[in-house]
């Protein structure tokens, strides 16, 4: 498990805050997200609701032949603890 400081839009900040707690022995995850991909989406994405005053932006990027998922971006980024903003109940 990482531990880790983040930004209001959710980014890791690279100076911040972060703990390394190590995994306990049981089947492996393994992801396929391109971290500069990703990186590079969710600028875009932000960047995208900022200049057009959109409501979100969404980015998905997939490996065509595998379908691995490379890039998955929301943004404005979820707020599990705004649950309203998501199903309009509190």
């Amino acid at each position: 498990e990482l531990v880790y400081e983040r930004d209001v839009n959710g980014r890791s900040i690279p100076q911040g805050y972060r703990e390394v707690i190590p995994a306990v022995p049981g089947q492996d995850l393994v992801s396929t997200i391109d971290l500069s991909l990703q990186f590079s989406a969710a600028g875009a994405c932000d960047e995208t609701v900022e200049r057009t005053g959109a409501a979100g932006c969404w980015i998905v990027a997939l490996e065509v032949e595998t379908g691995e998922v490379l890039a998955l971006v929301g943004s404005p980024a979820f707020d599990p603890e705004a649950r309203e903003t998501v199903t309009g109940e509190p």
